[in-house]
């Protein structure tokens, strides 16, 4: 897109190592699939197809540009960045990506133009997105219009793992015990900033709501 820079969310898996070189598939049954990370693809679209065609929220659109299709299967919960932004891409590139399906209301992230490089002022990149575990991913490097074409770089990497919620764990530990009892006790009707330390349930006061928060989870062990 020539004119906005409208910056959202993408998506990905998680698996450490590197990928071979190669153009994407033509669709969702020919995508190419990403298993492991960071994932680094030099690629062309010169005979590619339309596929899809998809315009970001906000950002005036063109249609019919020829595009490129990668699948990832995540197997953890997740943030990932996917990017076009390198030397090596030459073209007006945008980044979408569905969630399970292939249809409009499916697309959960899109970019438009928000790395400018000095080669090409028109490169995407979605800078985080929060992949959630057994879903799979539709990640498309589309052109902006029909006579953009050309080779570019994809790129997507871990923005670190997400851990999911451990309710009752004050320390961090991961599984709730008498070291989460002994923190709640020693700051007993102490106020503290909500979510902080002892203080669970975000009223600001450790007092028996906290207590039960440990006490509800004992022994809980969070993967």
């Amino acid at each position: 897109m020539r004119q906005c820079k409208n910056a959202v969310m993408v998506v990905a898996l998680a698996v450490a190592g590197s990928a071979a070189a190669r153009d994407g598939g033509d669709d969702q049954f020919t995508a190419v699939p990403i298993t492991s990370m960071p994932f680094v693809d030099d690629g062309s679209n010169e005979s590619s197809t339309n596929a899809f065609d998809y315009s970001c929220p906000g950002v005036p659109a063109e249609f019919d540009g020829k595009d490129q299709w990668y699948a990832i299967v995540a197997t953890a919960a997740m943030d990932v960045r996917i990017t076009t932004c390198s030397p090596v891409t030459d073209f007006d590139t945008k980044l979408y990506v569905f969630r399970d399906s292939i249809e409009w209301d499916a697309v959960v992230a899109c970019d438009d133009d928000s790395c400018d490089s000095q080669a090409q002022p028109y490169l995407a990149e979605i800078a985080s997105v929060s992949l959630e575990a057994g879903h799979t991913y539709f990640v498309v490097v589309d052109a902006y219009s029909q006579s953009d074409e050309g080779t570019f770089r994809l790129t997507v990497e871990s923005a670190g793992v997400v851990e999911p919620e451990c309710p009752g764990d004050v320390n961090g530990s991961r599984s709730v015990d008498v070291d989460d009892l002994n923190e709640v006790l020693s700051a007993w009707q102490m106020s503290l900033p909500a979510g902080v330390g002892p203080e669970l349930t975000g009223d600001g006061v450790v007092d028996v709501d906290d207590l039960n928060e440990v006490l509800s989870n004992w022994q809980v062990v969070c993967g």
